[in-house]
């Protein structure tokens, strides 16, 4: 693939910082999107090869500005607000994003940029009780699925409308390298690796989790086939298999060699917790671009153990800083 400029909004976040280290690494020409508050300790390995914008995408000349000096060929809108249990304000919400995403559906509609991939979310189609298809009913719950499920819409809307590149991945459970330290995943394997008990609401809660890598490689795959792809399409990006909280455990436990102690807190309140079943119907990603996940839950479990072990104190200087909840 040729060199390309790629713009990432929230670079500073999880996902964002994945794919802006992965773009990186291929080669390309990468800027990234962040706020004044946004901290870096996920890009601080590669800060000195990125662009990078100092502006709040709710303001939507500051978006045009980036556009008209940048010139990217790709655009990748990863920011969010509200998918964490600390995000609560609800009009914050709509304005990063649905209004946020607005902005940048227009601003690339003004430029000459080949392609824009909207980061939806799986939370969008609400509570099934089958896998997941783009083609399901949206029936969202909570503002921050809804905000989600309007602007995953808009940009389709927007595509239709103008016959330009407007893709939405809907991204189930990501899980690997710099997850939010409060999140299942790293919550376990660094409670495992300081030898603390855990505390955790449900063993038979259910997610689709998808391993960092597969997510990266996936966009690599989606911006490869730009040219092939109807124009406002819905892809899930999943693994297609629910994994429970306890085989998380299972699994954490047998890639460590360790017990881990858990005090099983339960907690009705939280939306998320109310499914019954929770996973990806993949088939049609994997027809358009040829691509499946190449980590098992298993596999994707050590290496994130790994790399902790490694990068545990980058986990509890986060745990420690007033800034934690700015850190998307």
């Amino acid at each position: 693939m040729e060199r390309l400029k790629i713009l990432i909004t929230g670079g500073t976040g999880f996902i964002g910082s994945n794919l802006a280290s992965f773009f990186d690494s291929k080669g390309h020409d990468v800027a990234i999107t962040l706020r004044e508050e946004s901290s870096l300790w996920r890009i601080s390995g590669i800060k000195e090869n990125l662009t990078m914008f100092l502006t709040d995408i709710i303001d939507a000349y500051k978006v045009k500005e980036i556009f008209n000096s940048y010139r990217p060929d790709v655009v990748i809108h990863t920011a969010a607000f509200g998918g964490y249990h600390f995000e609560t304000k609800n009009r914050h919400m709509f304005d990063v994003n649905l209004i946020a995403t607005i902005n940048l559906v227009e601003a690339f509609l003004e430029s000459n940029s080949g392609l824009l991939i909207n980061t939806g979310s799986s939370s969008e189609y609400g509570f099934k009780s089958m896998p997941m298809k783009e083609s399901d009913v949206l029936e969202p719950y909570g503002s921050y699925a809804v905000s989600k499920a309007a602007a995953t819409m808009y940009c389709r809307s927007r595509s239709l409308e103008t016959n330009r590149n407007i893709v939405t991945y809907r991204l189930f459970s990501a899980y690997g390298y710099y997850e939010e330290p409060h999140r299942l995943i790293p919550y376990v394997l660094s409670s495992i690796l300081r030898g603390k008990r855990a505390k955790l609401n449900n063993p038979d809660n259910v997610r689709d989790f998808i391993f960092a890598d597969d997510i990266s490689n996936a966009y690599e795959k989606l911006i490869k086939a730009m040219d092939k792809v109807n124009k406002g399409e819905i892809f899930n990006l999943g693994s297609g298999k629910e994994t429970s909280v306890k085989r998380i455990i299972e699994i954490a436990e047998k890639v460590s060699g360790k017990q881990l102690n858990v005090d099983w807190v339960f907690n009705n309140e939280r939306i998320g917790d109310r499914a019954k079943h929770w996973v990806a119907d993949t088939l049609k990603t994997e027809g358009a671009f040829n691509w499946r996940p190449k980590h098992s839950i298993e596999e994707g479990l050590l290496k994130t153990y790994s790399w902790l072990g490694e990068n545990i104190s980058k986990y509890e200087m986060m745990e420690n800083s007033k800034a934690r909840k700015y850190c998307k």
